[in-house]
């Protein structure tokens, strides 16, 4: 894979050579990183941040559908095993609330801490996959904006049963 190839990946639709975003002149710094073997970890805000919409955004799929499933299992983790656990062992009052926070934002954090280090380099594997197989690359924006209304949908739902 050339610089050529990774730029032809992760431009927009109206770049060309002469007119890189900074965007992806990122990405295209980043790259030059990893093929010196300098580092595969780089910070990247907007996957920290919004890892769901960054995943979609950037065509990984199957990233987005495990940082789901993790979501969901850590959630039924804390809420069945975690939160009992603590209950058990302090009882009620503060402490246990702060405790339980702790524990929630911790299990909440993880897949966004890990897709703020390694994101960059995970997307790069996938523009290498989907180089293999001749797949389209660039970036989707219709997927993260159909996933917002549907949690408006679904928030809309909650707040309908809740009232009455």
């Amino acid at each position: 894979m050339n610089k050529h190839t990774i730029f032809e990946c992760v431009k927009s639709k109206k770049e060309t050579l002469s007119t890189v975003t900074k965007q992806t002149a990122y990405y295209l710094s980043y790259y030059d990183d990893i093929r010196r073997n300098k580092t595969i970890t780089k910070w990247n805000t907007s996957a920290f941040l919004f890892s769901a919409y960054w995943l979609l955004y950037r065509k990984m799929y199957l990233d987005f559908f495990t940082y789901v499933a993790f979501t969901c299992v850590s959630e039924a983790l804390y809420t069945h095993v975690i939160k009992k656990g603590i209950l058990f062992f302090f009882g009620t009052g503060s402490v246990t609330n702060d405790i339980s926070i702790f524990f929630l934002l911790t299990l909440k954090f993880i897949p966004s801490i890990f897709y703020g280090f390694y994101g960059n380099y995970l997307y790069f594997l996938n523009i290498e996959k989907r180089l293999q197989k001749n797949k389209s690359q660039g970036t989707n924006i219709i997927a993260p904006i159909i996933l917002v209304m549907f949690l408006l949908l679904v928030l809309e739902k909650m707040i309908l049963i809740k009232s009455s």
